[in-house]
């Protein structure tokens, strides 16, 4: 029980650590706070669900894809016809949240099978 409180602690801080980085480099690239909240929100969510199961593999993707995500997003953004008049948008934050939720589904995918092949080793 222990073990799992201080694994939750410990990626509860590391997301909110990266919260606030994360935040600060897409205003200065990007000028937006809001989407790095919402996403924090989710990955809180998925975390605490995480927490219930015991689930520490996936609670280490969900915090190394909430960086992994802004990275790609910075990397590889661009700008997209948005509106039937032209208008043009970035797509940082689409390829942010389609990144974080790969990497919340690997975890899932990794923490599944490592328990099957835990059962199976017994």
């Amino acid at each position: 029980m222990k073990n799992r409180i201080f694994w939750t602690a410990g990626a509860v801080t590391a997301l909110i650590i990266c919260l606030f980085i994360c935040r600060q480099i897409s205003y200065i690239f990007h000028g937006n706070k809001q989407w790095s909240v919402v996403l924090f929100i989710i990955g809180f969510v998925a975390l605490c669900i995480a927490a219930i199961f015991d689930g520490k593999k996936i609670m280490t993707c969900i915090v190394i894809g909430y960086v992994f995500g802004l990275v790609l997003g910075t990397l590889f953004n661009s700008d997209v016809v948005i509106g039937p008049n032209g208008e043009t948008g970035k797509n940082w934050w689409h390829i942010w949240t389609v990144s974080f939720f790969i990497m919340i589904i690997m975890g899932i995918i990794w923490e599944i099978t490592g328990r099957i092949i835990s059962r199976r080793k017994k």
